[in-house]
């Protein structure tokens, strides 16, 4: 995002950046009903990059993740807000990948195609195996997809596998509580006198 839309995210680093909880008490003034649940700090390279917030406004779900603020860590402002979708083609498939998009059925889509990339793939796997001596005959262009074939499989497994994983994980937080400032943004206001 950084690299692709600089205009909306670029803050100039004149002062000393804000700590996560002055951080997290101006985002608490200025948007007092929006719930932070993932930061993502410009790296040292990219001082000039605004800190990302994602988040929502469910009160009942803290760990929405839908909206992203960018906020300069500088002037401890707000610069500009959007959803996701609307942060470029990485916000988007961000979206897609996950359950944001879907909500609570999300989890469930995610497994299930999850699940049916590593059946596809063994099965691939399985026949390659199986047809090793006859594939031996077939043109270049048939042993070279056999190839890839092979290969992207044991990618493909590996990025489903974890793709459950991150799913599950993601859920379990949601229902327990663990976002990374989730648990900050329901406590904030009873402690924020310790942490300015």
């Amino acid at each position: 995002m950084q690299l692709l839309t600089p205009e909306t995210n670029k803050v100039e680093s004149r002062i000393i950046a804000a700590s996560p909880s002055e951080l997290l008490k101006a985002v608490s003034d200025q948007e007092p009903e929006f719930n932070i649940a993932h930061v993502m700090l410009p790296s040292p390279a990219t001082p000039n990059s605004a800190t990302v917030l994602m988040g929502g406004r469910d009160p009942d779900n803290p760990h929405m993740s839908s909206i992203i603020i960018n906020f300069d860590q500088y002037e401890r402002r707000i610069i500009n807000e959007h959803s996701m979708m609307r942060s470029g083609w990485i916000g988007t498939l961000t979206v897609l990948h996950r359950w944001i998009l879907f909500g609570k059925a999300g989890v469930y889509i995610v497994c299930i195609l999850a699940l049916a990339t590593i059946l596809m793939s063994l099965s691939g796997l399985y026949l390659f195996f199986k047809t090793r001596q006859s594939a031996k005959k077939l043109p270049i262009i048939n042993r070279m997809h056999r190839s890839l074939g092979f290969i992207a499989a044991f990618f493909l497994i590996a990025t489903s596998s974890t793709g459950i994983l991150m799913s599950i994980t993601a859920w379990e937080d949601k229902n327990t509580g663990r976002s990374v400032f989730s648990s900050l943004m329901n406590s904030s206001l009873k402690i924020m006198g310790l942490w300015i």
